[in-house]
C-alpha cells in the first residue's frame, strides 16, 4: 500500500543527494535504507538497555567485581588471543 510523506525541504535535498550518488534508483529505496538503519540502530539501544538493566539487577544482588579483577581478566584474554588460543 503506497504511502505519501512529506520530508521538508533539508531531507528532501538529502534524498536527490542520495538519487544523484547513483547508488539508489528511486526515493523508496533511500527511505528503506534509512528505516533499516533506524531500525537495527533501535535494536541495539533495547539490547543496551536491557544490558544495563542486567547490570543494575546484578549489582543490587552484590554480583560486583572490582577493577583490578576484570582487568586481570581481560588481560589473560588478550594473552590467550596474542598466543593463538582461545578460551
Amino acid at each position: 500500500m503506497p504511502s505519501s510523506y512529506s520530508l521538508g525541504a533539508h531531507f528532501e535535498n538529502f534524498v536527490q543527494g542520495q538519487l544523484k550518488t547513483g547508488r539508489y534508483n528511486n526515493a523508496s529505496e533511500v527511505l528503506r535504507d534509512a528505516l533499516r538503519l533506524m531500525e537495527d540502530r533501535e535494536r541495539r539501544l533495547a539490547a543496551l538497555d536491557q544490558a544495563l538493566e542486567e547490570g543494575l539487577r546484578s549489582a543490587e544482588a552484590g554480583e560486583l567485581y572490582s577493577a583490578e579483577d576484570v582487568f586481570d581478566e581481560l588481560e589473560a584474554e588478550l594473552a590467550q588471543m596474542e598466543t593463538g588460543h582461545h578460551a
